[in-house]
């Protein structure tokens, strides 16, 4: 359904944050932050052979080149520095 399709669970934000190197089902949103910041794998579908054959993929250098990702990742995508882009939503909102 629409929100499976679209979801970005916090469990995703929290290994990000821990700089893990991720394995991901293709749901959309998750998949189009792990292509800008390459720190995921992405199985082709939701089946537990696709995602056996996702991590059959990964080596010491893939992981180490993705938990690099998730860290840059993790620097861009938090409170902190998304603050001032929050206020200013809540601010447009509320008025």
């Amino acid at each position: 359904n629409f929100n499976y399709e679209f979801c970005l669970p916090n469990k995703f934000y929290e290994s990000v944050q821990a700089r893990l190197a991720l394995v991901l089902g293709p749901t959309k949103d998750m998949v189009k932050i792990a292509d800008k910041y390459s720190n995921a794998v992405v199985t082709e579908n939701f089946t537990a052979s696709s995602l056996a054959e996702a991590i059959k993929k990964l080596d010491p250098h893939l992981i180490n080149r993705m938990k690099a990702g998730s860290d840059t990742c993790a620097k861009d995508l938090n409170a902190k520095a998304n603050a001032n882009t929050m206020l200013s939503e809540l601010k447009r909102i509320l008025n």
